[in-house]
């Protein structure tokens, strides 16, 4: 079964909860091309979703689960539903955009597929038809999503799930564009006198996280903050906790960008535990148009 035809239910699932209770949608989900839109819609809450997948790009790795795929979805709809219709679209974008799911659906051996879909902005596209609904007539129109899925059974899509720890406080890491992770041990390699064999002594080793985080813009409550806080770096716990966690890391960026020096105690924390931090940095710049900061963590 191609993915499409799972995304389908799913995606038809997450446009009725996004309608609410009290908007009653009756999606019908065609496979088949050649249909005539007066056999779905009988009224205003009927929908016609039409799902098409466009070319599978996959890994070139063997046994290596990775898939790209570009989705056309098509909905025709009464035209009075129309503005009401593209603002649950909206709603489900902003939902579920960029964010990772499973399907189990479709999986002969039991294994679950794990998709990450690309919601871009829905349009009309063609102009309004009529048509007949009854015993009288209905006018159409014809709404188009572009959906970008990434999807695979064994590739590793998922964004890292990671926070600081400041002096207790955590302040989640977001809008990750890149992550990497480095191992670097430092070892000294002797000879003694007589031996044939040269020993080798893990001396230290020096593990480097660095994050790439796009730069958002706060609010001006908000930036009003760094300017105490730079002022009075006691007052951290209090200010940092009453701004929203959307906020936060961009907030400390931001103080740090302009001279906070903090003496607290720095960890990461992420599924797997809690590190100290020994080395913090963080630099800020421009790249593809767009702001973004590097954070580079050594433990």
């Amino acid at each position: 079964m191609r993915f499409e035809e799972v995304f389908k239910s799913i995606l038809k699932d997450k446009i009725v909860a996004a309608a609410g209770k009290n908007t009653t949608l009756s999606i019908h989900a065609v496979s088949d091309l050649f249909f005539k839109a007066e056999n779905f819609i009988k009224g205003d809450n009927d929908v016609i979703m039409v799902v098409q997948g466009g070319n599978v790009t996959k890994s070139n790795i063997p046994d290596y689960d990775l898939n790209t795929m570009p989705l056309i979805v098509n909905f025709i709809i009464p035209l009075i539903r129309k503005n009401a219709f593209m603002g649950v679209l909206g709603n489900v974008a902003e939902k579920y955009n960029g964010t990772l799911e499973e399907a189990a659906q479709g999986s002969d051996d039991g294994s679950v597929t794990q998709f990450r879909a690309i919601y871009n902005t829905p349009f009309v596209i063609g102009e309004s038809q009529e048509i007949r609904c009854g015993t009288g007539t209905i006018k159409i129109c014809t709404v188009q999503w572009i959906i970008s899925l990434n999807y695979g059974k064994n590739a590793y899509i998922k964004t890292p799930s990671v926070s600081l720890s400041i002096n207790g406080v955590i302040i989640p890491i977001t809008h990750i564009m890149r992550y990497e992770h480095a191992y670097a041990p430092a070892y000294d390699d002797y000879q003694k006198f007589g031996d044939k064999i040269r020993t080798s002594k893990k001396l230290s080793a020096i593990r480097t996280w660095v994050f790439q985080i796009a730069k958002t813009t706060l609010s001006e409550g908000t930036k009003s903050e760094i300017t105490r806080l730079i002022k009075s770096p006691k007052l951290f716990d209090s200010v940092i906790k009453g701004i929203t966690n959307d906020e936060k890391l961009q907030f400390l960026f931001e103080a740090f960008e302009w001279g906070l020096e903090l003496t607290y105690t720095i960890a990461l924390q992420s599924d797997y535990g809690t590190i100290t931090v020994n080395h913090l940095s963080i630099s800020s710049g421009i790249e593809n148009n767009s702001g973004s900061y590097l954070l580079t963590l050594e433990v």
